[in-house]
């Protein structure tokens, strides 16, 4: 991959990153992510620290709101990983590698740990016979107590790492907690007489409980619904929210404007409190730093779940209807295409199933013509053109078909284009599909290719007709590998390229009728006419539209009178 033009060369440095296949925990439920590899350029210049990278990284792989990312080193020699941990290790492997600008990373998607005090630096060695705890001063060799029953010893290398000397089983009996523990147990395994309880202390018990409610008079308490806009709180009062607490049971946030008191508490029994309204200066616009492309994602899930096709002008419609908010196009696109990728995969994806589904075709319908080509760049191979004709569609067309095929090329209206079918009419002049196929320009090569791969798939067949436009890439590859075929020219487009030249008042009253005339005679006639109010119109058809257009001229065996190639644009 190239460095992005608006990135100056010299200061260009490249991450690749890589991430291992996980589940990620949504609102919504568990989504499986498989492996992805990504690219990310920036201007070394400009400066740029791990939580950079994790920002950017969210807007290429989605994790749910009790995940957290993970950032794994990459030797590229060795293979080995380590664990990245703060900012300044992350700086200090970008200065090791500014000679090559290039720097390999593993990214993991784990669940949120919960956080404990950190262990003690001290590792207790023990015997297993007469343990006793001495205290001492820490001597200079580093070890604590006088007792020869007991060692401390203290590693400073290893803070935060606990060893166990010896067995646990062993410390245990040596300790008499087993003795303990059984004598516990055979208390609490005999049945003890429970005295019973007279009803007036029973109802005395009852008159002096004290009723106690947990809310305060006060307090605005809500009922959290996910899909309910007001929830959006500081997406739709435009003010930027900050996490105070954060874990299983609870939630505490904050307005990360100075001064600001307002906060909000959230509990795990699904109800939450709005602690007075919010009216600080930050409410006037801080507008899309809340409405992220991750807050878009996530609410595009069940949007494209119900229609994969939606676009992003659509998403901006149905979105802001129900938020009360104005999220910028940018924002709307790029959330939608995260969730359209984790959903259905990328298009560069979908390449690499093309030999699958070669593969299962050839298996479930022997006889059918699937090729993929490719073309080499940089010693890399690249997905270049695509051909695919089922054995149903090559008996359909030989047994009950008329030998007559339109060919033409069909943009297709999306990221990628170049659709050329290859279609027939049966006997109840119905459209019949034969075979089609991608590349991604009408090249004289290309339309070799496909020609060719045609020809493989149906033979050489006693009579055939091909309609075709003027494309002079696709006339030569008509000619080159089906030069016995009736060749026909698509008569519409002849006349959009008669109107470029000749002046429409002279030819527009004959034309189309010598076009549909079935006999000679009928055709001459109409032709004259056009002849004599078109001077130069002769040399011009017999130069540069010399294949047939005129129902007259039609083999009878085609049984087909079509003079337009519309049949390939249906």
């Amino acid at each position: 991959m190239d460095c992005p033009p608006w990135i100056d060369p010299g200061n260009a440095f490249r991450f690749i990153i890589k991430s291992s296949s996980y589940k990620a925990n949504l609102e919504y439920g568990m989504l499986d992510m498989q492996e992805q590899e990504h690219e990310h350029w920036i201007d070394i210049t400009r400066g740029y620290s791990m939580q950079d990278l994790i920002d950017d990284m969210a807007t290429k792989i989605i994790w749910g709101s009790s995940q957290e990312l993970q950032v794994w080193g990459v030797d590229t020699e060795s293979g080995s990983e380590w664990r990245v941990r703060d900012n300044a290790q992350f700086q200090r492997m970008i200065e090791c590698r500014l000679d090559v600008r290039v720097m390999k990373l593993t990214v993991d998607v784990i669940d949120k740990e919960v956080y404990k005090k950190p262990v003690s630096s001290l590792c207790i060695a023990l015997s297993t016979h007469d343990v006793s705890v001495v205290t001492g001063a820490v001597g200079e060799s580093g070890t604590v107590g006088v007792n020869d029953n007991l060692i401390v010893v203290q590693y400073e290398a290893n803070d935060g790492e606990s060893n166990a000397l010896v067995d646990e089983a062993e410390v245990y009996e040596a300790m008499g907690f087993e003795i303990f523990d059984n004598e516990a147990a055979e208390k609490t395994d005999q049945e003890y007489a429970i005295p019973a309880m007279s009803a007036e202390i029973d109802n005395d018990f009852r008159e002096a409980a004290i009723p106690v409610d947990d809310n305060e008079v006060n307090e605005q308490v809500v009922d959290w619904d996910r899909d309910n806009p007001d929830m959006a709180w500081a997406i739709i009062h435009e003010f930027e929210l900050g996490t105070e607490k954060s874990d299983r049971s609870r939630f505490r946030g904050f307005c990360k404007a100075k001064g600001c008191p307002w906060k909000i508490i959230a509990k795990t029994q699904g109800d939450s409190s709005v602690r007075g309204d919010h009216s600080c200066a930050s409410a006037i616009r801080v507008v899309g730093k809340m409405a992220s492309q991750a807050w878009v994602a996530e609410r595009c899930i069940p949007l494209l779940k119900e229609k994969k096709s939606m676009g992003a002008k659509e998403v901006k419609v149905r979105l802001p209807s129900k938020y009360k908010i104005d999220i910028p196009y940018q924002t709307m696109w790029y959330g939608r295409q995260r969730v359209s990728d984790f959903l259905f995969g990328k298009w560069e994806y979908s390449y690499d199933w093309l030999y699958r589904f070669k593969a299962e075709v050839e298996l479930r319908s022997p006889g059918s013509v699937v090729e993929i080509g490719t073309e080499t760049i940089n010693g890399k191979k690249h997905f270049s053109k695509f051909f695919c004709c089922f054995k149903a569609c090559i008996d359909g067309f030989i047994e009950g078909c008329r030998p007559y095929l339109s060919i033409d090329s069909t943009t297709l209206n999306g990221m990628w284009n170049g659709h050329m079918p290859a279609c027939a009419i049966d006997g109840h002049n119905w459209l019949f599909p034969v075979a089609f196929g991608l590349f991604d320009s009408e090249t004289k090569e290309n339309w070799i290719w496909f020609m060719e791969q045609l020809w493989s798939a149906l033979g050489t067949l006693p009579h055939l007709a091909i309609c075709t436009d003027v494309g002079k890439g696709l006339i030569e590859a008509v000619k080159k590998v089906f030069p016995w075929v009736e060749h026909r020219e698509c008569f519409r487009h002849l006349m959009e390229n008669m109107k470029k030249n000749f002046s429409e008042t002279e030819y527009a009253k004959y034309m189309w009728p010598a076009a549909r005339a079935y006999t000679p005679e009928k055709h001459k006639y109409l032709l004259d006419k056009v002849m004599q109010n078109t001077p130069g119109l002769q040399g011009w058809l017999e130069m540069d539209h010399s294949l047939l257009w005129t129902r007259s001229k039609f083999a009878e065996q085609i049984k087909c009178d079509y003079i337009n190639n519309n049949l390939a644009e249906a």
